[in-house]
């Protein structure tokens, strides 16, 4: 094999990854997994590359090495100031526009922002 050219190969990753993980020493491998998985499912979802070079996978780890399970990760919740600050906005506002992202998708929230005109009482432009 050309192992001599993996040296830097995960660098061509970069561009649409979250973050790139390079394993050195066997020990690090279950911390960087844990962390990577983390990394991937928090904030805006995203790949994360974990690099393992050929002489780390051939190495010994104790057996309970990935036995440690990761504490739940617990969903960003909004600021409830923040909100009363957005309502009173939109209370506020002769025209008012929503322009929604990605955090509707992700947080599942699609049919509570389709049914905001219909229960406030907003003053909802007409389409």
């Amino acid at each position: 094999m050309n192992l001599h050219k993996d040296g830097d190969q995960y660098e061509i990753y970069r561009p649409f990854c979250k973050r790139i993980y390079r394993v050195d020493r066997p020990a690090d491998l279950p911390r960087i997994i844990e962390r990577a998985f983390h990394l991937a499912q928090t904030g805006r979802p995203g790949p994360v590359l974990v690099d393992v070079p050929m002489d780390i996978f051939s190495a010994d780890l104790p057996v309970d090495a990935f036995a440690k399970i990761p504490p739940v990760m617990a969903r960003p919740a909004m600021d409830p100031d923040a909100a009363i600050r957005i309502v009173q906005a939109l209370a506020d506002a002769k025209n008012p526009v929503i322009y929604a992202g990605g955090g509707v998708l992700s947080s599942k929230a699609t049919a509570d922002l389709a049914a905001l005109p219909k229960t406030s009482k907003f003053p909802w432009p007409t389409p």
